[in-house]
């Protein structure tokens, strides 16, 4: 899926935050494929970001693909203070 603009982020979030945004809302849209490269975009820009690893276990636990899940929910937890929200999830 190609991008057809570039992201601006708006205020004073960075690049990453704004992909993240889009993954978010294109996932509470259940558009999960979009949503999925919007949050792998993001990821490509901050790796170590807990929610956008989290939210993209949520994709793969909805879509059934539990092994990946697992992945990112570990990832998440690895890299953030809140393991029991992100376990929570």
């Amino acid at each position: 899926m190609s991008q057809p603009y570039m992201i601006i982020p708006a205020g004073n979030a960075s690049p990453a935050d704004e992909w993240t945004r889009l993954g978010v809302k294109a996932h509470s849209e259940n558009r999960l494929d979009e949503a999925e490269h919007n949050y792998r975009q993001a990821l490509r820009l901050d790796p170590h970001d807990t929610k956008t690893n989290m939210n993209l276990g949520v994709l793969y636990a909805m879509k059934g693909i539990l092994h990946v899940a697992l992945l990112f929910a570990e990832r998440a937890s690895l890299f953030g203070p809140s393991v029991g929200l992100v376990w929570a999830n």
